[in-house]
């Protein structure tokens, strides 16, 4: 939601700029026609390379508030707009309407804003939030858009995925109300034994061909307050061609994690695995004393259980449909 006294014409302006590049350029390679290049080129000019009307390689005033700050780190969002852009200026390029020594300002333009990002303070500061924040993503990586746009002259990526974790700042919910939490804002934590094919640094799942089972939990953000959950949403998604992937509930009993293979089982979903949801009731034997949700994930092979095959999760999230502040 955006104040309607804000300032926004620029923000718009960019927003329009998303739209008509990519079909301004999709119409050249549809077509073959160079006008539509030529008039995709009149905007990487205006906006990257020609000096009066240029926009500056940085977000230094975005979202300002007036009397209250010059700019705030978290509107380096504002520019999720430009991915597009980037993406078909090279093709641009390609048709001869954008001059070698024009698409190198261009190139230049988003190198300087890429080194605003992993080296001013503004970016920096949003990630020294505590309690630690949900994260969002604000930009690309250096491999999604072209290489020959962001990386001349190369900037460090390891430096520059830091940034791209965008912390999203969330108010308290009053209590007794009744909120729903997307399972993307939800973190997946430890069970009892360790989340051994999950990286928790690089928040990512890990390719292996060991079988196994796994108690995990779903932790809903800490600046929303306590929840109690009452209805959830599980989405599940693996690369298990050869495997038997399957999800129980009852992992909880006190209010404390338990390991209960026992428990009943949710959906069981034989090779090839696709795509999951399903949606359930949950109960005292599902929610810890902290009002987050357990599941037990378990893999193991198809058929005569000596595939030794690679399997890897590919997505397990789990949404709060219904949940009460407490």
């Amino acid at each position: 939601m955006t104040n309607p006294d804000n300032f926004v014409e620029h923000r718009d302006a960019l927003m329009r700029l998303s739209v008509e590049m990519p079909a301004l350029t999709a119409a050249w390679k549809v077509t073959g026609r160079k006008k539509y290049a030529e008039h995709a080129a009149r905007h990487l000019r205006a906006w990257f390379v020609d000096g009066a009307p240029r926009m500056n390689p940085h977000l230094e005033y975005a979202q300002a508030i007036h009397g209250r700050s010059k700019g705030r780190g978290t509107g380096i969002i504002d520019t999720i707009h430009l991915v597009e852009v980037a993406r078909a200026a090279p093709l641009v390029a390609e048709s001869g309407a954008l001059r070698s020594e024009e698409f190198a300002a261009v190139r230049k333009w988003f190198a300087d804003y890429l080194r605003w990002m992993t080296t001013s303070a503004s970016p920096e500061k949003l990630l020294q939030v505590n309690p630690p924040a949900p994260v969002l993503t604000a930009w690309v990586s250096a491999g999604v858009a072209p290489p020959s746009i962001v990386t001349d002259p190369p900037v460090s990526s390891t430096k520059s995925e830091t940034v791209l974790r965008l912390p999203v700042l969330i108010q308290p919910s009053a209590s007794g109300s009744t909120v729903r939490i997307d399972g993307a804002f939800n973190t997946l934590i430890n069970g009892p034994a360790p989340l051994s094919i999950y990286d928790f640094g690089q928040r990512q799942w890990l390719s292996t061909n060991q079988p196994g089972d796994w108690t995990v939990g779903f932790q809903p953000p800490a600046q929303i307050g306590r929840v109690r959950p009452g209805r959830v949403t599980v989405s599940m998604d693996a690369s298990a061609p050869l495997h038997v992937v399957s999800l129980k509930r009852g992992q909880v009993r006190a209010g404390k994690v338990v390991d209960n293979p026992a428990g009943e089982e949710l959906g069981r979903w034989v090779k090839p695995v696709t795509p999951q949801t399903l949606s359930f009731k949950v109960g005292d034997e599902d929610v810890d004393e902290q009002g987050r949700v357990w599941l037990r994930l378990g893999i193991e092979p198809a058929g005569d259980g000596m595939s030794v095959s690679q399997w890897r999760m590919l997505d397990l999230r789990v949404s709060f449909d219904e949940a009460v502040v407490q």
